[in-house]
């Protein structure tokens, strides 16, 4: 879904979800907020347009399902000036939604544009009806606070008003983490006296993306073994939060900073808000410089290597996806290969990731180095509702990303060695000795797995040494005929023709005998090798 400004060609289609919402309301207890009067009228939603206020929500296909009035600025809406039976939370510039409603199509559409209007300002009031049960439940699940009673100007119906401050809740979430911390300590002074070397904060807390879900993610690192006993898992139930509170030993920040992945936020990034002793802020420092010092160099073989690794974990998930036939075993090979495959991009681009999932597309599309739509490509797997439909947009993803990989991966190509006795001696006679019988063998017998192996490992051979030495191309699998085994005999005869040639060319001659007593004399002859 997004959000845009509504235009006066979107008023029919508004005025009907609003009807739809009048009918809705008046089914689910609560006729009277905007049945009595047709509220909202058009003459006012014409309005909202030509004031810019008013927006709409389209789905995926650009189809408007939702609607709502928002507005930010300093006092902004008259009516909240006055409110009984408690209290504004915060009086800093806030953000108002009013007339908020959806065609009832899709699920979600009241939050996505309630949380929409909250990231614009990151202050946001609303009101509603007493009998608006649902969009109390609505709002009360989004995070925001009952603040008291306001009276609007449609009509004398009390209204309750409803507040979401990042500002307090921040404050808030401050005070939560601090406690958290504290006990922590408290607890090592008990249990494990000196098992803490230090703490840091890291993730959205350290990042600034904090969300009201979120939960406090901390470096804990210990000196010894007694520290495991501070680990603990609780779910904070007054704001439906967990919290996983796990330590980390020197060994594990060690291996961070062998920077083999990129998903080092925690040794690079945290925010340390307690230390034992400057000592152990010293040898942080230290591994969090060895991981600079990698950053800063030019990216270079071992690098390109270290994407690689990430590059074949994610092709054995995507072989183990094309296997499943379920789509849940599907999804999640899928998910595997979508998370090395992001590994591998940023590796491929000597960087790692600084901020949460819920911003890794920010993040890799900032990447040089990566497929031209691979954050479009990843959405769609995630999309994706059939097993073929997720095998479909891994198979692309892979395409481009070896794509990407060989690519990046010319400039480390080794220079070819010349074609020499040196480099290609004995080779000719060795695919003669290997496969030329085998293929004979299999066109006379009709036996296409002998055929088809043998010029496959013949392949590879040639691959080999054309890899490296000035040589070829070669392409044995091309003379691979299953309807016709005779003709891949004479494509494999022709074949190895051509390499002959290759040898002679580099100044060999083929080692050959007229019987085994010829080979056996010049073998024996002193001073043969």
């Amino acid at each position: 879904m997004r959000i845009r400004k509504s235009t006066e060609q979107d008023l029919a289609r508004m005025m009907e979800i609003y009807a739809y919402a009048r009918n809705f309301m008046a089914r689910h207890g609560n006729p009277d907020q905007w049945g009595p009067t047709n509220w909202p009228p058009e003459a006012l939603i014409r309005k909202d347009i030509a004031d810019g206020n008013s927006y709409v929500c389209e789905n995926g296909e650009g189809r408007v399902v939702g609607t709502f009035f928002y507005i930010c600025g300093e006092d902004i809406e008259p009516t909240y000036r006055q409110i009984t039976d408690g209290a504004w939370l915060d009086g800093s510039p806030y953000g108002v939604v009013h007339r908020i409603a959806s065609d009832g199509s899709e699920k979600g559409v009241g939050a996505f544009c309630i949380n929409w209007a909250y990231e614009q300002c990151g202050h946001l009031r609303i009101d509603t009806h007493g009998d608006n049960t649902v969009m109390q439940n609505l709002v009360g699940k989004l995070g925001f606070v009952h603040c008291g009673t306001i009276y609007v100007e449609e009509d004398d119906a009390p209204r309750l008003a409803y507040e979401k401050s990042g500002a307090i809740q921040m404050n808030a979430l401050e005070n939560r983490n601090n406690r958290i911390i504290e006990a922590i300590l408290e607890k090592e002074k008990t249990l494990c006296p000196g098992a803490v070397a230090l703490i840091g904060i890291y993730g959205s807390f350290q990042t600034g993306d904090v969300q009201p879900l979120s939960d406090l993610d901390l470096l804990i690192l210990i000196n010894d073994d007694r520290g495991w006993q501070l680990s603990a898992q609780f779910i904070q139930d007054d704001l439906g939060v967990g919290h996983d509170i796990y330590c980390t030993d020197w060994e594990e920040l060690r291996r961070d900073a062998g920077f083999e992945h990129p998903h080092i936020s925690k040794l690079m990034d945290s925010r340390i808000v307690y230390c034992a002793d400057e000592k152990y802020r010293g040898e942080l420092e230290k591994l969090r410089d060895r991981v600079r010092e990698k950053l800063a160099g030019p990216f270079g073989e071992e690098d390109y290597q270290k994407a690689e690794n990430a590059l074949k974990e994610a092709r054995c998930c995507f072989a183990k996806a094309m296997t499943e036939e379920d789509l849940s075993a599907v999804r999640r090979q899928a998910g595997g290969t979508v998370y090395f495959a992001e590994n591998a991009v940023a590796m491929l681009n000597k960087t790692y990731f600084r901020l949460g999932v819920r911003r890794r597309f920010e993040e890799l599309n900032a990447m040089e180095k990566r497929p031209e739509n691979l954050c479009g490509i990843i959405g769609e797997i995630a999309a994706a509702e059939t097993v073929s439909c997720v095998k479909d947009r891994l198979t692309l993803l892979m395409k481009e990303l070896e794509a990407c990989f060989r690519k990046a991966g010319q400039a480390f190509q080794p220079e070819k060695r010349p074609a020499c006795a040196e480099t290609l001696s004995g080779t000719y006679e060795e695919m003669f000795s290997n496969w030329h019988g085998k293929m004979v063998l299999a066109a006379e017998s009709g036996n296409r797995y002998l055929a088809f192996m043998s010029l496959v490992s013949m392949n590879e051979m040639l691959c080999g040494i054309s890899g490296g030495v000035d040589v070829g191309p070669f392409d044995a699998l091309s003379v691979y005929d299953p309807a016709d085994l005779r003709k891949a005999v004479d494509g494999t005869g022709k074949l190895l023709e051509d390499y002959l040639r290759e040898y002679e060319r580099a100044g060999l001659k083929a080692n050959r005998f007229a019987d085994v007593d010829a080979f056996i004399a010049a073998y024996l002859k002193p001073g043969k090798n």
